[in-house]
């Protein structure tokens, strides 16, 4: 029992140093960063209520049957890898429709997502994956993606920014 006790306590007590290290590392390198984030480089995890509003919207795409209406605000600006972009429900509906009408199928990866909050109060949901493609005329391909989208107070998505690019060979 005793060599199960003192196990223990180790354990407590290099978790404990573990966790000081840590928040020693966290505020020395905070304040000596070479760069300075223009939004924000403070982050805390969210709700994973905004992974499924976005996993929704992305189902969507994947199934070819878009209902938008109650999840995309009024508002909502997206940006695309091309440079282009789109603003208000409406448009942006229409611009997900007709790109998704010149694909025959679309499979969406997921490799990682996450839910945070900025310190500005603003939530957001970070993803990465990748999207297989097949166009109408036969074409196939492959997207890696990184999808940056923000939830509003209403839990509706008011921004989304994609960056795209080939898979490494």
């Amino acid at each position: 029992m005793k060599k199960k006790q003192l196990a223990i306590l180790t354990l407590s007590l290099l978790t404990l140093s573990l966790l000081a290290s840590a928040q020693q590392t966290k505020s020395t390198v905070g304040e000596n960063l070479p760069y300075e984030a223009s939004y924000s480089s403070h982050y805390s995890v969210s709700s994973t209520k905004n992974i499924l509003i976005v996993e929704n919207v992305l189902k969507q795409w994947e199934d070819n049957k878009f209902n938008l209406e109650n999840i995309l605000s009024d508002s909502i600006r997206v940006e695309l890898p091309n440079g282009l972009y789109c603003v208000g429900k409406d448009r942006v509906i229409k611009m997900f429709k007709a790109g998704r009408s010149v694909l025959l199928s679309s499979k969406v990866s997921i490799k990682t997502v996450l839910a945070v909050k900025s310190d500005k109060g603003q939530e957001w949901v970070m993803l990465w994956g990748g999207q297989n493609n097949e166009a109408t005329n036969g074409t196939k391909g492959t997207l890696e993606l990184q999808q940056n989208w923000k939830i509003n107070a209403d839990g509706k998505i008011d921004f989304m920014k994609q960056y795209e690019a080939a898979p490494t060979k």
